[in-house]
């Protein structure tokens, strides 16, 4: 009953052109440090104040309304997270700044080893269909990139930026985009010296794609465009050994025996002793493991 009387006052004024005032009321932000480590911050592109593990700093309006207040806020790594926050008229509204974890998780979705380092750091190896996780101290919501340098028998090195942010994990999946030619040496006493690796569907072998040599016993892998490919080798005694059309699928390592190879005729040139060329044309894509 109390409460109709006053609105049919206020009605009363109103009708007969009496102004009401609304007074405005102070109305603070509080934001408080809830991590272990120093911050900074800046309330409205105010001054900046530093603020130790569980202090706080304050700032009042005098307002009717609410207002839109922001913020930047960051730690010893320097990256800010910006924020907006509503202060309601006549009351303290408290932002707490607490900090967490950024989780990078990068998995190998290839048949074959990967290995990749973040942010030049050491090498990690990663084995097939295996994953790591990795966890960054920050802020929540704080952002830091990340470059990840990758490779693999089946993939060919690249390099990726990634974002991690506070309180949530990011993924990173390396997959093939190769496939993988083995040479295994399996003779006894004698070197491999050159070995030319070619589309099936080119003329001429190219260069000698060997970085050294392959002693006996040992092998060498290059990732490779997945399609038909021709092999040359040639061993310490300058004596060929060649087999063409060799399909080298995605994902997948084809390993060759030296030993039982037919010996061939030294090539005319640079040329190859075939005259089937009639394979699909793929990239002269390679690169030495």
């Amino acid at each position: 009953m109390k409460r109709n009387v006053v609105l049919l006052l206020m009605l009363g004024l109103v009708m007969f052109g009496c102004e009401i005032t609304i007074n405005p009321s102070i109305s603070t932000l509080k934001v408080v440090n809830e991590t272990s480590n120093t911050i900074w911050l800046e309330i409205d592109d105010g001054a900046t104040v530093t603020l130790s593990p569980n202090e706080y700093a304050e700032q009042s309006w005098e307002l009717i309304n609410s207002k839109i207040v922001s913020l930047e806020y960051w730690g010893a790594n320097g990256s800010s997270v910006f924020t907006n926050v509503i202060v309601n008229a006549g009351v303290t509204t408290t932002f707490d700044i607490y900090e967490t974890t950024g989780q990078l998780k990068i998995t190998n979705e290839t048949s074959e080893q990967v290995w990749y380092e973040i942010d030049g750091n050491t090498q990690q190896n990663l084995d097939s269909n295996l994953y790591h996780i990795w966890n960054w101290d920050l802020l929540e919501y704080e952002q830091e990139n990340v470059n990840i340098a990758y490779s693999g028998y089946h993939v060919f090195s690249n390099s990726v930026i990634k974002n991690i942010e506070g309180g949530y994990q990011t993924e990173f999946d390396i997959e093939a985009d190769g496939g993988c030619i083995q040479i295994w040496n399996d003779f006894v006493f004698t070197d491999i010296y050159e070995v030319y690796l070619s589309p099936s569907s080119d003329e001429f072998w190219g260069t000698n794609d060997l970085n050294g040599i392959i002693s006996a016993g040992n092998s060498v892998f290059w990732t490779a465009q997945p399609g038909y490919w021709d092999i040359k080798l040639v061993d310490e005694n300058g004596v060929e050994y060649v087999r063409y059309d060799n399909y080298i699928a995605l994902d997948t390592t084809v390993m060759f025996y030296v030993d039982g190879w037919r010996k061939s005729g030294k090539s005319i040139g640079n040329k190859k002793n075939k005259t089937d060329l009639s394979f699909p044309k793929i990239a002269d894509r390679l690169e030495l493991k």
